[in-house]
């Protein structure tokens, strides 16, 4: 009981860390986006990135919330078993999106091999925030079993 109780106050702690480089991520490819393409001529294509952009901000913020709601919870000593699971779980996945999806929209530049490829290494350090704490699976059952107590399912 103890281990879930620290578990409770350190997961929104990764999730933030994941968040931030998400973020990273984020912001480098829109500063790319920015600096390398007209984006007031319509081409299709400028669309398509813009709204890979867009969507890459509303998954971040949206686990960024997660996060607030957790440790708010945490720092009010409330029980937040499900909401630090539900911001850990939110915060890898947003932010492997964000790091997959800002190398793709850099293109070669995002995954050259030298030392500004941020992307490249962002890339490979943030799997492993889907991992320690608790896999995203464990914490999509940690949920469930929040929401739906006493279901003998898992």
């Amino acid at each position: 009981m103890t281990a879930m109780k620290t578990f409770d106050n350190t997961r929104p702690l990764v999730a933030a860390m994941a968040v931030g480089i998400g973020r990273a991520a984020y912001e480098y490819a829109r500063d790319f986006v920015k600096a390398n393409y007209l984006m007031s001529r319509p081409i299709p294509r400028y669309a398509a990135i813009a709204e890979r952009l867009a969507r890459m901000n509303r998954r971040l913020m949206a686990a960024r919330m997660l996060v607030y709601r957790a440790t708010y919870m945490a720092d009010m000593t409330m029980p937040n078993a499900k909401e630090a699971s539900m911001a850990k779980a939110a915060a890898g996945q947003a932010a492997i999106a964000a790091c997959i999806d800002a190398i793709e929209v850099c293109g070669a530049h995002g995954s050259l091999a030298t030392e500004h490829a941020l992307l490249e290494k962002w890339f490979r350090d943030i799997k492993v925030y889907d991992i320690f704490e608790g896999t995203g699976n464990i914490q999509r059952i940690v949920i469930s079993k929040r929401i739906l107590p006493g279901l003998k399912a898992f």
